[in-house]
């Protein structure tokens, strides 16, 4: 029997708009009376979280744990993190899903992208040369540590050996953990294991300027970079060990 709800934890520039898009279409039932899709949406977590004077994480661990309990809901999807108290009550009646892309890549795709969106929501100012030496640019190196290390390591760093370690480990929960560079092989699976097929499109087109990439993406701050990278590229590797393991 293939599974009817499935959680999709949305990394962000991982082609993950196709992705939930895609799914959505697939897992809805046409005319249903009420919303099976529930989308925990970015900007609107921050503006209550914001308004509230809440943690943005903590808000949205809450809206994931009360739309997962929703009675209609076939599919949840946004930019959360791993709760496992969560997961634990849900893993019986959910499908976990995520998707992970190579962290220097990802972190490229994200600066450019909030650099150049029209939305003010988490833009960014400065120069790549300046932002890779701010706190935000650190985090957004350590996003895959933040994301899948869960709660108990909010307040550690993104390069604490534990938390790296429990994110890693957390990976092996999702019942499917695909790449970006594979995204075929990816699809493959989810219509395998979900019993649908899925039509992706290519949506949320970046908004950099041409050549932008060319003029201010030296070897120095590819490996500064890198360097930033380097706690998530240890949960990366495990979801390649995990899809490696799956091709055996």
């Amino acid at each position: 029997m293939h599974p009817e709800r499935v959680c999709f934890l949305h990394v962000p520039k991982c082609a993950g708009r196709s992705i939930r898009t895609a799914l959505a279409d697939a897992l809805s039932v046409p005319d249903a009376p009420e919303p099976q899709w529930v989308r925990i949406r970015a900007k609107s977590s921050a503006t209550a979280a914001e308004l509230l004077g809440q943690d943005l994480f903590g808000l949205r661990d809450s809206l994931l744990a009360y739309s997962l309990a929703h009675r209609t809901a076939r599919f949840v999807s946004g930019h959360f993190r791993f709760v496992p108290r969560v997961f634990d009550a849900f893993s019986r009646d959910w499908f976990f899903v995520t998707l992970l892309r190579e962290p220097v890549d990802r972190f490229i795709s994200e600066y450019y992208f909030n650099r150049y969106k029209s939305s003010d929501h988490f833009r960014i100012q400065e120069d790549l040369a300046v932002f890779v030496r701010t706190e935000r640019g650190r985090e957004m190196g350590e996003k895959y540590v933040r994301l899948f290390a869960g709660p108990a390591f909010a307040h550690a760093g993104g390069d604490d050996p534990g938390a790296i370690a429990q994110a890693a480990a957390n990976l092996g929960r999702f019942q499917i953990v695909g790449l970006f560079e594979d995204l075929p092989g990816f699809v493959r699976r989810l219509e395998s294991d979900l019993g649908v097929r899925l039509s992706l499109r290519h949506l949320n087109h970046s908004p950099r300027p041409a050549g932008i990439l060319e003029k201010e993406l030296t070897t120095e701050l590819i490996e500064e970079i890198r360097v930033l990278c380097a706690p998530s590229q240890a949960v990366y590797a495990q979801a390649c060990s995990l899809n490696s393991a799956r091709s055996r």
